[in-house]
């Protein structure tokens, strides 16, 4: 049933962050011939196109205020007025919208309206963060790959490094990854292609340092790897100071302290010494 209405009906699409305020208004509601620079003709809104239909609004935090006002009022009322126009335009349309914003808290911080959003909020669908559905991701990758008709091979190694990346921008990153494949020609992903603020954040990555470490007690026991791992830090410290005081002052420890354990852990070799910094 559901798939003979959707035949019947239009189904209209728009991602409202990718337009200005300006002309995401004429997306929407249409506008009249001369009502802004640019518009050389009258053009009808895919509000009114999609009469008797759907429109997904996709990324809806991305309306202004005025343009939620306006959308509130036709999905209210059934009609609205085009961009420069007096006389509405009546369109018996339905909406689903998405976003990746908290819009409670725009709500509170007055960047939504509070009554838009319980009328689109009557039955909400909340996905998970790409993050918590970590097998999705290559899913993902093959659906935005194959979408443009080209062959994308992904290297064992590339798909564990991109399995394991957060994804913050959610589909909408990987989509933006794939399209930067395929305009820079690269057709075998290996993990020199990755960029490197996704190989730099990754929990793999995470896990093979803690591997490491790991193998480091093992060989030398905990104590002897602290010490190390103390040592690391402290050097890291005196770096981005500049100097030993300056170093011990951030650190919260004395001059005469740090500078012992420094004496105490000159070469490179674990070392059970300097314990007492």
């Amino acid at each position: 049933m559901i798939k003979d209405i959707c035949q019947a009906s239009p189904f209209i699409e728009i991602n409202c962050s990718q337009y200005s305020e300006n002309l995401l208004a004429s997306e929407l509601f249409g506008h009249k011939r001369g009502s802004f620079t640019g518009a050389n003709s009258e053009k009808k809104g895919l509000l009114e196109i999609a009469d008797g239909g759907i429109v997904f609004l996709d990324e809806i935090h991305a309306l202004s205020l005025n343009s939620q006002k306006t959308l509130l009022k036709a999905l209210e009322e059934k009609e609205f007025y085009p961009v420069g126009s007096n006389r509405p335009v009546k369109s018996n349309f339905r909406i689903i919208t998405a976003t990746c914003e908290d819009i409670q808290e725009m709500i509170n911080k007055g960047e939504f309206r509070e009554d838009l959003f319980g009328r689109i909020s009557t039955f909400q669908i909340n996905l998970l963060p790409l993050r918590e559905r970590k097998e999705d991701i290559l899913l993902l990758l093959e659906y935005f790959i194959s979408k443009h008709l080209v062959q994308i091979l992904l290297t064992s190694e590339a798909k564990k490094i991109l399995k394991e990346y957060s994804w913050p921008r959610n589909t909408r990153e990987i989509q933006d990854l794939v399209e930067n494949w395929i305009v820079e020609g690269h057709r075998l992903i290996t993990p020199e292609v990755i960029p490197s603020h996704i190989k730099n954040n990754t929990s793999l990555k995470n896990k093979m340092n803690l591997d490491a470490y790991l193998d480091m007690v093992e060989a030398h026991g905990l104590g002897d790897v602290l010490v190390h791992l103390k040592k690391e830090l402290v050097l890291g410290m005196i770096k981005r100071n500049k100097t030993m005081k300056k170093a011990a002052e951030k650190m919260g420890v004395s001059y005469p302290s740090l500078s012992k354990f420094m004496k105490n852990n000159r070469d490179n070799r674990i070392s059970t010494k300097g314990q007492g910094l």
